[in-house]
């Protein structure tokens, strides 16, 4: 059996070693911003933010930015590495709570926009999880999406890039 059919990260959902999992970089994030025009001022959920480097891209952006991951020792890294929000004392760092796309714990129509980079090859495109985001977006709220997906017949090694 091919190796990598099975123990690649986007389809083992593992990813252990704290690198985040942003195969496109800060430029395709830029674009997935510039896209959903997510700017200065707009609240914007980093929907399975990793340890932030999206988030904080969203920060550079104007934007202020919430993690979202299900991982707690990801979002340790992502709390101490991007600045708090501003005005908001004892803060220590992003403001991110561990959650699951299918339940956000945020009330209706809360955020501007979402930015989902490589999470639904980890955790599936499901109904439930774009009826979730729906839900925590503001009518005309925009939800910027990127992500890997592969033609058939090819390996995987070709499609990460590897």
């Amino acid at each position: 059996m091919d190796r990598c059919a099975l123990e690649h990260p986007y389809q083992s959902g593992r990813h252990d070693d704290g690198a985040p999992l942003r195969p496109g970089g800060d430029e395709l994030t830029e674009l997935a911003c510039i896209h959903a025009e997510f700017g200065a001022g707009q609240r914007v959920l980093d929907l399975g933010c990793g340890v932030g480097v999206g988030t904080r891209q969203l920060q550079t952006r104007g934007c202020v930015a919430f993690g979202l991951d299900r991982a707690p020792q990801r979002l340790a890294m992502a709390r101490r590495s991007v600045p708090g929000l501003p005005g908001l004392p004892g803060l220590p760092g992003l403001p991110a709570v561990a959650g699951d796309g299918r339940r956000l714990p945020f009330a209706d129509g809360c955020f501007d926009g979402i930015l989902a980079e490589c999470v639904y090859s980890l955790i599936g495109y499901q109904a439930t999880h774009f009826a979730e985001c729906a839900r925590v977006l503001r009518p005309g709220g925009r939800l910027a999406l990127t992500d890997l997906y592969a033609r058939a017949g090819e390996a995987m090694d070709q499609r990460a890039g590897g």
